[in-house]
């Protein structure tokens, strides 16, 4: 009736690995690309379209698997998004950031809160400096709010429909 575009959200939960194989073991990345999204597009019937968003230490996640895996997203949206992490393995997401292929990136948004007491707008800052520095097209929103529910429920919406819109 609306006009939208019908799309299955999936949301996996993740150790605190931020999303990556690890060197203690963890291989995150490798069974979220090699197993996890396989399985949901077999039995969801996808068409090989796919947008990623992630809050906090998801947002990481979001920025890394879009960055590492272009081809495999539309749009990518962090919300509230980690940066770095202690003792960060290579690459980072600067690295990313620095090696990425512009023309072959899904459509960016990263959106924060002023008053984030957990990830600070300085640092996140200093990402999305590090992609205008690139010439890597994004949105960057920052609006009043904190590390919580009631400031991603209001990303949510955006983030739907920034997927939908390029699932069209």
């Amino acid at each position: 009736k609306g006009g939208g575009v019908p799309f299955v959200v999936v949301t996996p939960n993740c150790p605190n690995d931020f999303y990556r194989d690890i060197s203690s073991g963890e291989k995150y990345e490798t069974f979220f690309i090699e197993e996890f999204i396989p399985a949901i597009e077999k039995r969801y019937h996808g068409n090989g379209k796919r947008a990623i968003a992630g809050l906090s230490m998801g947002g990481y996640g979001t920025l890394y698997h879009g960055f590492r895996h272009p081809d495999m997203f539309t749009a990518m949206y962090a919300m509230s998004p980690a940066t770095s992490t202690w003792g960060e393995p290579s690459p980072t997401l600067m690295d990313l950031a620095s090696n990425a292929d512009v023309s072959k990136l899904p459509k960016i948004t990263i959106e924060t809160g002023t008053e984030d007491s957990t990830v600070s707008l300085a640092s996140v800052q200093t990402f999305v400096n590090k992609l205008k520095a690139n010439n890597i097209p994004h949105d960057f929103i920052t609006r009043p709010g904190g590390h919580d529910w009631s400031f991603w429920q209001e990303c949510l919406p955006k983030a739907l429909k920034l997927a939908g819109d390029t699932f069209k």
